[in-house]
């Protein structure tokens, strides 16, 4: 899965494990937006040059939970990326197109939070221990503040945990759950109200794309 960038997303590509492909020319856009952002509000406490790393596309559950189980992930066109100083994992950026070219794009936000490293702890676990054809997306659901990555093919959606608050239980990380059991356990547990300390409220809404890395100047980026 390193690097891996296969072509369209459609099951009938799927050869191997891999991330929603974006074009060169549309990172390097998003690059140049987030290094803008960063240069009005620098990341605290990051001396480095960022880089851009993985990009992900952000699926949520479906707005009506009786029919989360058949339904699947909904992604709304957002999308999450990582951001490395050096070989840690620092913060991440969420961005959407905004058109009418597809580099036009927009950023919503940057954050310096420890998300970021999970999400690239998960993408590891993966990369090392699920086999078969799929594509990875990022989950976030903020009416429980969890975090997870799926991975979709012709058999259907697989999820692994990247974050899960401690109100939480019968789910764990590093465990593959089908999109029915990890629908039904989530089900058990009744949604935050608030927001959970440690956890930003826009916290997630992204997609998986390529592990190539671009520098975002200046080095530095919004705190949470």
């Amino acid at each position: 899965m390193p690097g891996q960038h296969r072509g369209p997303e459609s099951n009938e590509a799927l050869r191997v494990l891999a991330f929603s492909p974006q074009k060169k020319k549309v990172l390097d856009a998003i690059a140049v937006l987030i290094g803008k952002w960063l240069h009005d509000a620098p990341m605290f406490g990051v001396n480095k040059q960022l880089e851009l790393a993985e990009t992900i596309a952000i699926t949520e559950m479906p707005p009506h939970s009786t029919n989360a189980s058949r339904t699947g992930p909904i992604f709304h066109g957002h999308w999450f990326h990582q951001l490395k100083s050096g070989r840690k994992y620092v913060g991440y950026a969420i961005s959407t197109p905004i058109g009418p070219t597809e580099t036009d794009w927009m950023i919503e936000a940057v954050y310096k939070a420890n998300l970021s490293n999970q999400i690239a702890v998960v993408v590891r676990w993966i990369e090392e221990n699920v086999q078969g054809d799929g594509i990875v997306r990022m989950l976030a659901e903020p009416r429980h503040h969890l975090h997870a990555l799926t991975i979709t093919n012709h058999d259907g959606v697989r999820v692994v945990l990247a974050h899960i608050p401690w109100h939480i239980e019968g789910l764990r990380k590093r465990v593959i759950y089908s999109w029915a059991d990890f629908v039904a356990q989530l089900s058990k547990t009744k949604p935050v109200r608030g927001v959970q300390v440690g956890v930003s409220r826009r916290a997630v809404r992204a997609s998986v794309a390529t592990r190539r890395q671009r520098r975002v100047s200046p080095s530095h980026s919004k705190g949470d």
